[in-house]
């Protein structure tokens, strides 16, 4: 799920609706309503990441899948607000589990760590790529966190920094924080952080020139959180320890017209997952389920 900014409007691609299988279909929220679109062309059913790119004002799609052998062998599509084209880049970072957001001050979009398959194990990685528009490029910074995947990333334009926080590594999951200036990755030491999680969400809210971390599943007892946390460029403050979103599977973006983060709860099977859809949203101050 990306806000797309040349539309005015969020864009949600594919999922994992259980008990069904991964979706390809395209829909977009308007700030009142979900409409599902019909592309004349659409990438496969696929996980993946998603981000909009300001430079060439497209939302740029990542999707990662592993052959046989343990191959992986990921596509990239772009959507101009009608279609989807797929593109064709030299080089692609072949991992699945990758982190990816826009760096506006940089006009680059980052992606960071992964993992990749080998059996029943998974080799996690470090590295970290940056996207110019035409060309992938594995850059070589001078200190990056510790190798791991499903890490929480947002761009804070008041700070012109990307945050990164947390993610599942080999001994499993991580509480730190990190930055990344557009050359190399600092560590942050405040005094408070976020609880240990998984699948969590990380979204820069512009309203309040702050970043909001949300939902996840504990990694103490595997329990759904219901807390939100925000970032403001030296310090991590709990707003609020339940009312946030519990489903298993959200995506979550900004949506610059509203000033609210929207959250999409797909339904499924769990204790974690609502029986129907659900839409909710975050004003900076409080959780609303709409409708």
């Amino acid at each position: 799920m990306a806000y797309d900014a040349a539309q005015h409007s969020i864009v949600l691609f594919g999922g994992l609706p259980l008990p069904s299988r991964m979706t390809n279909d395209t829909w977009v929220w308007n700030g009142r309503a979900w409409s599902q679109l019909h592309p004349a062309s659409s990438p496969p059913a696929l996980q993946g990441s998603m981000v909009y790119d300001a430079a060439s004002q497209q939302v740029i799609l990542l999707l990662s899948q592993v052959q046989s052998g343990g191959i992986v062998a990921n596509e990239q599509w772009a959507w101009d607000g009608t279609t989807w084209h797929q593109l064709h880049p030299s080089t692609l970072p072949e991992v699945i589990g990758a982190s990816m957001v826009y760096d506006a001050a940089r006009q680059q979009i980052v992606l960071f760590g992964g993992g990749v398959p080998n059996g029943h194990l998974v080799t996690y990685m470090n590295a970290t790529w940056t996207w110019d528009g035409a060309t992938w490029q594995q850059r070589q910074p001078a200190m990056a966190p510790q190798p791991r995947a499903g890490a929480a990333m947002a761009y804070d334009s008041a700070r012109q920094q990307v945050v990164l926080y947390g993610g599942t590594g080999p001994t499993g999951a991580f509480t730190d924080t990190w930055v990344w200036d557009g050359t190399t990755w600092q560590q942050q030491h405040p005094a408070l952080m976020p609880p240990a999680r998984q699948q969590t969400q990380m979204v820069y809210d512009d309203a309040t020139r702050q970043t909001t971390l949300f939902s996840g599943i504990s990694a103490t007892n595997q329990e759904p959180l219901s807390d939100t946390w925000t970032w403001n460029g030296a310090t991590w403050t709990q707003l609020a320890d339940q009312g946030a979103p519990e489903a298993l599977y959200e995506s979550a973006a900004y949506d610059s017209d509203q000033q609210a983060i929207v959250v999409y709860a797909a339904p499924g099977a769990g204790k974690t997952a609502p029986s129907a859809s659900q839409t909710w949203l975050w004003n900076g101050s409080a959780w609303t389920l709409w409708g």
